[in-house]
C-alpha cells in the first residue's frame, strides 16, 4: 500500500475517472453536523489565507485506469461531490455570486459528469441505497428523495451558499481545492477486506486527552511546548490520576454549564478554546470528530500563546480542587471526613459544583463551615435519593448550572448552603426531588437492602453503625476486606425451626421482613451459622451477644425475634436515618424568582402552562407556544438525527414523511421537504411524541429543558397550536425575541461567561439598531445618561442606548489580547447588567 498527501479534487479530475462506492459499505449517513463543520472549515480556511487544511484519508484500489473503488473515506468523497454539485446549482441559480461565469460548466464536467460517449454518466456511484438519491439531484426538483441524507445535506449546502459571503469561484479556488487527503493505493498483494476490517476494528484510538494535548501543544514553539507540558500539563494529569478525559469533561462544565458525551470531549474544548465570542456555525451543529493539524493550525490562528497559557493555568487549578475532593484532602477535617465517607455517593457529577465552591474556600471568599455544610447537605440529597431510588438521569442537568444558578441569586453575602437548599427543594416533585420525611420514611423501611449495590452497602451500614459516636468504626473498610459481613437475622431460607418459632404466618412474614434493613446487620460469626435459629446466631462464638457493633445492641437484648422485634428495630434504624440524612430547611427567597424549567424527562404535568424558550445542547431558542417548541426542537434533531426520525414516521401518527394523506383540517409544520410534525395535538401528545423520537435516537430526555411561564387555557380541540399569547404577554410585544433573553441576563452570575449571551443577544438585536443615534439621544450615550439619571425613558431611547452597550461590549472583547480574559469578561458582565436593566424598559 503506498500513501502520499494530495488536494482531494485530484480524486476526481482525470478524465473518464470514475468513483465507485463498493456494496459492503454502508450507506451514507453524515449529517448536518459535519456538513456545517466542513463548510465552516472552509470559510475560516478563506478567511485566514492559509494554504490548506487537511480532510482525513482515502483508501482505493484501481480497479482499471478508469475506476477507483473506495475502501474507506466514502463519507468525505460524497459530501464533497454534493458540496460540488450545491456550489454549481447556486450559482447557476444566481443565490452564489461568482465572477468566473464558465465555473459553473467546467466543475460539472471535470468533477461530477463523466460524458464518455456512450451516455452520460456521473462520477460518484454511491451504494445502490443512495445512488438514486443522488442521481435525483442532477434532474428535477419535483423527483428529489427527501427521505435521503444525501438531499438533506444538499440542500443544507445550498443554505449555506445563500449566507455566505464568499463568492463562488473563489470558495472553489481558494477553499475545495485547498482540502488535503492522505491518499492510499492499494497495491495487487494487498486484501481490500482485511484493510478495510482492520481500519474499522483494530488500533488503539487517541483518548480526548491526547488530542486536547495536541491542540493546545502543537503550534507553539518547542521551548513554549516544553515549559506548558512540565509546568502545567503534566501536573494536571498527575492531580486527577492521569483520569484527563473526565476531568476535562467536567472542567468543560464547570466552564460551560453543558455536560458534552464522553466521545464529543475534544470537540468542546475546541469550542471552549476559541472562546464564545468567535464561535461560528459548528457551535451550534457539532463538528466532524476528527483531529487533524488544519483544525490545531486553526486554533492558533485565533489562540495566542498566551491565552492558551492562561486556559492550561486555570485547568492546573481546578485539577488541584479535583485532587483535593477526591482524594478528601481539602484541609478541612470535617469536610474530608464527609468526603471519604460519601465517597460512594458523591461521584463526579457533583465536580463542576463542588470544585468552584472548593476555589471560593480557598479565595477566603466562603468560609470551610459553609463547605462542610454544602457536603452534608449534598449526602443527604444522595442517601435519601438512592434509598427511595431516585433516578440519577437529573444529576447532571442540576449539577452543570448548580453553581452559577447559586451565585446569580445570591445578592447580599447569603450563606451558600442556604441558597443551595432552595435549589434543591424548588424541585421537589420533580426527578431532580430532595425526597422529604413521608417518601423516605416509607422507602427506608421497606425497601430491599440486601440488593444494593456493594458500595452502597458498605456507606450504609457504615453510617448507621457510626451515628452520632466519637469512637468510629470502620465498617466499610471491613466489609471491603470481607472481615465482617452482612447476614440476614432471620434466614433467606427457612428452615423448621425458624417457621415454628415464628408461628402460623411464618411465610408472609419472611416474605415481607426478609430483605428489609430490619433484619439485616454486620457479624463477624461463621457463615455456617447464616440458617441457624436466633438463639444459636446470639449465643455463638462472634455472635451477636458478644457484638462490639451498635448495629446489634437491640439484638442482643432479644430472647426471640418475629414481627415484632423487626418492627421495632426497623424505627430504631428509622431513627438514626433521619438523623442521619436530615431534610434541610431554609428561610432564603430570591429578589427575582427565577422562571421554573423542566426537563422532557419531567413533563408529564404541563398541560395549561406556558413555554417562553427551550435549551438543548448549545441551542437556546425563545418560543411561543408549545406547538412552536415542538416544532423548532425537531428542527435542532433532525440535523443528527435525521435516520431516527424518519423510522419513527413510520410508525407514528404525528410524522409524515410527505404532505399526501394529511387530513385538510390536520395542521401539520414541515420540518424539511420530507418530514412533517402534526401540531394539532395536546401537550400531553406532544411530550409524548419528543419522548419517542428521544427514545428512537437514544438521547437523554434530561438533556431537552423547558422554561416555563404562567398558565395557560388549553383547547382541548386543538390544543395550544394556534391559540395566541394573552394580551398582557411579553409575546404580543414588537420586541419579544429580546425580552426573551431577560431570564438569561438575570442569571448571569460571577462565573458565567457573558461572551455567548451578548453575542447571541447581538444577532438577535441588528433589526433594532437605530440609523441615528445621537439624534434620538439628543446627544451622545454619556451624556444622555446623565441626563435622565433616574427617570423613565422612552423604548425608542433604550434600544439606541442597549445598542451602543453592545458597541462598547465588541471593543472590550477586543482587548482580551492585551488585557488578559478575566477583564474581558468582568468588562462583559457590567454591560450585560446595563443592557438587562434598560430590557425591562422594553417590558412596559
Amino acid at each position: 500500500m503506498k500513501g502520499s498527501v494530495d488536494y482531494i479534487q485530484r480524486i476526481y479530475d482525470s478524465s473518464g475517472n470514475r468513483i465507485i462506492i463498493p456494496v459492503y459499505q454502508r450507506n451514507y449517513d453524515w449529517g448536518t453536523k459535519q456538513c456545517a463543520q466542513l463548510f465552516d472549515d472552509i470559510e475560516e480556511m478563506i478567511g485566514t489565507g492559509r494554504d490548506s487544511h487537511f480532510f482525513g484519508s482515502v483508501v482505493e484500489q484501481l480497479e482499471s485506469y478508469r475506476e477507483r473503488v473506495i475502501i474507506d473515506g466514502q463519507q468525505r468523497l460524497t459530501t464533497i461531490s454534493l458540496l460540488i454539485l450545491a456550489l454549481c446549482d447556486a450559482v447557476d441559480a444566481g443565490t452564489l455570486a461568482c465572477d468566473d461565469p464558465l465555473l459553473s460548466r467546467r466543475l460539472r464536467k471535470n468533477y461530477l459528469i463523466d460524458d464518455d460517449g456512450d451516455g452520460t454518466k456521473l462520477k460518484l456511484k454511491p451504494v445502490k441505497a443512495d445512488d438514486s438519491a443522488y442521481r435525483h439531484l442532477f434532474g428535477s426538483e419535483a423527483d428529489y428523495d427527501e427521505t435521503s441524507n444525501l438531499t438533506a445535506n444538499y440542500r443544507y449546502f445550498r443554505k449555506r451558499f445563500t449566507e455566505t459571503t464568499i463568492p463562488g469561484d473563489v470558495f472553489w479556488e481558494k477553499g475545495i481545492t485547498h482540502l488535503q487527503v492522505m491518499v492510499l493505493d492499494l497495491e495487487p498483494a494487498d486484501s481490500p477486506q482485511r484493510i478495510f476490517e482492520s481500519l474499522n476494528s483494530t488500533g488503539l484510538a487517541l483518548k480526548e486527552s491526547d488530542k486536547i494535548r495536541n491542540l493546545v501543544l502543537m503550534g507553539l514553539d518547542h521551548h513554549t511546548q516544553e515549559r506548558l507540558y512540565e509546568t502545567r500539563w503534566n501536573p494536571i494529569e498527575k492531580n486527577v490520576n492521569f483520569e484527563t478525559d473526565r476531568f476535562v469533561r467536567w472542567y468543560l462544565v464547570v466552564k460551560t454549564h453543558k455536560t458534552p458525551k464522553e466521545s464529543e470531549v475534544y470537540e468542546a474544548f475546541k469550542q471552549y478554546l476559541k472562546g464564545p465570542d468567535r464561535v461560528g456555525r459548528s457551535a451550534q451543529t457539532g463538528g466532524t470528530g476528527e483531529l487533524s493539524p488544519g483544525r490545531a493550525g486553526v486554533a492558533h490562528a485565533d489562540e495566542t500563546p498566551t491565552s492558551i497559557e492562561s486556559v492550561l493555568k486555570d485547568m492546573h487549578e481546578y485539577s488541584r480542587y479535583h485532587r483535593e475532593i477526591t482524594t478528601a484532602q481539602t484541609g478541612i477535617a470535617e469536610a474530608n471526613l464527609i468526603l471519604h465517607r460519601a465517597r460512594a455517593l458523591l461521584g463526579g457529577v457533583f465536580l463542576p459544583f463542588l470544585m468552584p465552591v472548593l476555589a471560593d474556600v480557598h479565595a477566603g471568599t466562603v468560609p470551610g463551615s459553609d463547605f462542610v455544610r454544602i457536603l452534608r447537605i449534598l449526602e443527604s440529597y444522595m442517601a435519601r435519593r438512592t434509598v427511595v431510588s431516585a433516578g440519577s438521569n437529573a444529576l447532571n442537568k442540576i449539577f452543570s448550572s448548580a453553581y452559577p444558578d447559586l451565585v446569580s441569586l445570591r445578592k447580599h453575602s447569603e450563606p451558600y448552603p442556604d441558597i443551595l437548599v432552595y435549589l434543591l427543594r424548588r424541585r421537589d416533585g420533580s426527578s431532580g426531588r430532595f425526597p422529604d420525611d413521608a417518601e423516605f420514611t416509607d422507602a427506608f423501611t421497606t425497601r430491599n437492602f440486601y440488593r444494593l449495590s456493594p458500595r452502597n452497602t458498605q456507606y450504609f451500614f457504615d453510617a448507621l453503625e457510626n451515628e452520632g459516636s466519637k469512637d468510629r468504626v470502620d465498617i466499610a473498610g471491613n466489609l471491603d476486606k470481607g472481615a465482617i459481613s452482612i447476614e440476614h437475622i432471620m434466614p433467606q431460607a427457612l428452615t423448621a425451626k425458624w417457621r415454628a418459632d415464628l408461628g402460623p404466618e411464618a411465610e408472609q412474614i419472611h416474605t415481607i421482613w426478609a430483605n428489609r434493613v430490619a433484619n439485616l446487620t454486620v457479624t463477624g460469626y461463621n457463615s455456617e451459622y447464616s440458617n441457624r435459629d436466633f438463639t444459636t446466631k446470639k449465643n455463638a462464638t462472634n455472635g451477636f451477644a458478644t457484638s462490639p457493633y451498635r448495629l446489634n445492641g437491640f439484638v442482643k437484648e432479644c430472647d426471640e425475634w418475629g414481627e415484632e422485634q423487626l418492627e421495632e428495630r426497623s424505627q430504631i434504624l428509622l431513627k438514626s436515618a433521619l438523623q442521619l440524612w436530615p431534610l434541610p430547611e431554609t428561610s432564603f427567597e430570591p429578589e427575582v424568582t427565577p422562571r421554573p424549567s423542566c426537563s422532557l424527562a419531567e413533563s408529564d404535568g404541563l398541560t395549561g402552562v406556558k413555554v417562553t424558550a427551550f435549551e438543548y445542547g448549545e441551542v437556546r431558542k425563545p418560543v411561543h407556544t408549545w406547538a412552536e417548541a415542538l416544532s423548532e426542537v425537531l428542527k435542532v434533531l433532525i440535523q443528527d438525527h435525521r435516520i431516527d426520525l424518519l423510522a419513527l414516521a413510520q410508525v407514528r401518527q404525528g410524522l409524515r414523511t410527505s404532505r399526501e394523506g394529511i387530513p385538510e383540517d390536520a395542521k401539520f409544520v414541515e420540518l424539511d421537504p420530507g418530514l412533517f410534525v402534526q401540531t394539532s395535538s395536546s401537550t400531553l401528545q406532544k411530550m409524548a411524541l419528543l419522548r419517542a423520537v428521544f427514545e428512537q435516537a437514544n438521547l437523554d430526555p434530561e438533556d431537552l429543558v423547558f422554561t416555563l411561564g404562567g398558565s395557560e387555557s388549553e383547547s382541548s380541540a386543538s390544543g395550544d397550536s394556534d391559540r395566541p399569547a394573552p394580551a398582557s404577554s411579553n409575546h404580543d410585544s414588537p420586541y419579544a425575541t429580546l425580552l426573551a433573553f431577560i431570564p438569561e441576563f438575570e442569571r448571569l452570575g460571577a462565573d458565567e461567561n457573558p461572551q455567548n449571551l451578548l453575542s447571541r443577544f447581538s444577532a438577535a438585536f441588528t433589526p433594532f439598531r437605530a440609523a441615528q443615534p445621537t439624534e434620538i439621544l439628543s446627544g451622545t450615550q454619556e451624556e444622555f445618561e446623565l441626563r435622565t439619571q433616574g427617570e423613565t425613558i422612552a423604548q425608542e431611547e433604550a434600544l439606541v442606548v442597549i445598542s451602543q452597550h453592545l458597541d462598547t461590549a465588541d471593543q472590550v472583547a477586543g482587548l482580551e489580547s492585551v488585557m488578559g480574559p478575566a477583564f474581558v469578561e468582568s468588562g462583559l458582565r457590567k454591560i450585560g447588567k446595563k443592557i438587562l436593566a434598560h430590557l425591562k424598559v422594553l417590558t412596559k
